[in-house]
């Protein structure tokens, strides 16, 4: 980000101004008003940038914070006179730059194209001398802004009035996709009305992050999200009241993850075998290493849960149970994919096919035309496939690869 460059939009006065705080600049004239294009804002790389802008033409002193806040309101002014129209935006209202002046909302108001097409926000406050701001700017976003798809609020600060602006924008979307929520030790969700909100929200609702809160009922609301596919429960107390009540309710959950100091696994199973074959990611992070019931879920998943694509587990043991799991639908339902991504020079393949093996024979075909080094194939039949169309599969295989015997029990493979 060119900062200069957005200075060219600035009045007399502004720069003059500057001027005073001991920038002297060459204001460019640019071909573009560059600030009209502006897309994307995010606090945190603006104040980097006004700091390493004012390092460099003024060299020798302190961080002024004075000058840093006043550069921060110039530029977000001219952003916001420039007519452009945000799809993202990310305040970190914690840094040294959380005095807005009174002109900026001012501009906001006459503005209000500025957030009309606003489909990412991202709200960071951890410093109470933020809040006035932040319930002005809250007000302003429930008015313009009601096309946000992906919305996240960070605050470890609780503040009934701040928790209450900050649902008024959870009713005003049309669709809200995502919610991320997280917390900290003085924030209190279980008070406040912000998790009650989502009820607006619960047809359109897919994805949800909890991080950092302790369970109340306003959680609750989420068993009324039909549509929600993606959870993420990261470092909340008491998860198992949380997921007991999912459980019974949710069922077209394709991404799990749970990041906790201790998990017993059977309070996920109803989730597990609800959902069934949409699944395809789980992840599980237990502090204490150990996840308790971990049988349970194998089971759970094999049974279960056969489309899974991404399996992260802090702590397994190597089982019989464990090669089941990742033996049977990892590496065989996707073995075509396998095959024509592979560029090892395999000499011995083993693997199992069931009824809908075309893509995996045709794949094979291809592996052993292209890298000429496979030579020998265990190939075992998972299902009763008819044996005439499987010895014409096994005399076309057998043109381009020995086919042995699939060894029954032990597999001893060199290292």
């Amino acid at each position: 980000m060119f900062i200069s460059r957005y200075f060219s939009s600035l009045s007399e006065n502004d720069r003059m101004i500057l001027n005073e705080y001991g920038i002297d600049i060459e204001f460019p004239c640019t071909l573009f008003n560059y600030s009209r294009f502006l897309k994307a804002f995010d606090s945190s790389i603006v104040d980097d940038r006004i700091q390493e802008l004012i390092s460099k033409l003024i060299n020798n002193l302190p961080t002024d914070i004075d000058l840093k806040e006043h550069v921060a309101n110039l530029l977000f002014k001219i952003f916001i006179e420039s007519g452009a129209t945000l799809s993202k935006l990310a305040l970190d209202m914690s840094d040294d730059i959380d005095d807005i002046k009174p002109e900026i909302f001012y501009s906001l108001g006459q503005n209000m194209l500025f957030f009309s097409r606003l489909q990412d926000l991202s709200v960071i406050i951890e410093s109470k001398s933020c809040i006035k701001n932040a319930i002005a700017l809250f007000k302003i976003l429930a008015d313009n802004a009601t096309k946000i798809n992906s919305l996240t609020f960070h605050t470890s600060i609780y503040e009934p009035l701040l928790c209450r602006t900050f649902a008024s924008i959870i009713k005003s979307q049309e669709q809200l996709g995502r919610f991320n929520l997280i917390g900290g030790s003085a924030f209190e969700p279980r008070s406040c009305c912000i998790m009650s909100a989502l009820e607006c929200q619960k047809k359109a609702l897919r994805e949800i992050k909890i991080e950092r809160c302790a369970y109340g009922e306003e959680f609750e609301v989420l068993k009324n999200c039909e549509n929600l596919e993606v959870i993420r429960i990261l470092h909340y107390k008491e998860e198992i009241k949380l997921l007991k009540i999912l459980g019974t309710s949710l069922s077209k959950i394709s991404t799990l993850e749970i990041l906790s100091y201790s998990i017993d696994a059977s309070n996920l199973i109803p989730i597990l075998e609800n959902s069934g074959s949409l699944l395809q990611r789980l992840r599980l992070y237990s502090e204490r290493r150990e996840i308790c019931s971990l049988s349970l879920l194998i089971e759970t998943l094999i049974s279960f849960c056969p489309n899974i694509t991404y399996l992260y587990i802090s702590s397994i043991k190597f089982s019989n149970k464990f090669l089941d799991l990742i033996g049977d639908f990892w590496i065989n339902s996707h073995i075509d994919i396998f095959l024509n991504q592979c560029n090892v020079p395999l000499k011995r393949l083993l693997f199992g096919v069931d009824y809908d093996y075309d893509k995996t024979i045709e794949a094979l075909i291809e592996f052993c035309k292209r890298k000429k080094t496979l030579n020998y194939a265990y190939i075992h039949c998972n299902t009763n496939i008819d044996a005439l169309k499987w010895d014409k599969v096994k005399k076309d295989l057998e043109e381009h690869v020995k086919l042995v015997p699939y060894p029954i029990g032990h597999v001893y493979v060199d290292c």
